[in-house]
């Protein structure tokens, strides 16, 4: 696979008619997690026995960047303020696309007298997620 920009993994949220990317954002992560089901018993000796497929997944996303006060944004805070999910997608340079519903678990905005307004998000899915391939 060719080396991708950042610029293009974005983070978008669903409007009521459309996918829209947040405002401002300079940088956004997303991790996988896979908590894994332990299996082991007196049968299988001194290692550990992992159950695939059983534990729990989830994705994890970070995102940060300049505050604008876009409507993505406005989007962005009433979820985080009202605790309510909101229907995100994550677009990758090469056209991949990640769906589904995730709740906002830190909200962060913070700024000093010299620089920008600046804002954190933390992010867990709250459901499955579909992973397109562009």
């Amino acid at each position: 696979m060719p080396a991708q920009k950042g610029r293009d993994f974005l983070l978008n949220v669903w409007n009521g008619s459309a996918y829209v990317t947040v405002g401002g954002l300079r940088s956004n992560s997303l991790t996988v997690n896979n908590r894994p089901l332990d299996a082991s018993n007196k049968g299988t000796g001194d290692w550990r026995t992992l159950l695939a497929g059983a534990g729990v997944r989830s994705l994890s996303l970070s995102a940060s960047g300049v505050f604008e006060d876009s409507a993505s944004e406005e989007i962005v805070r009433a979820a985080a303020f009202a605790g309510t999910t909101l229907n995100c997608q994550l677009a990758f340079g090469n056209g991949d696309r990640i769906t589904g519903l995730f709740l906002i678990t830190s909200y962060e905005r913070g700024g000093d007298y010299d620089r920008e307004e600046t804002y954190t998000l933390g992010l867990e899915s709250a459901g499955a997620v579909a992973y397109v391939i562009g």
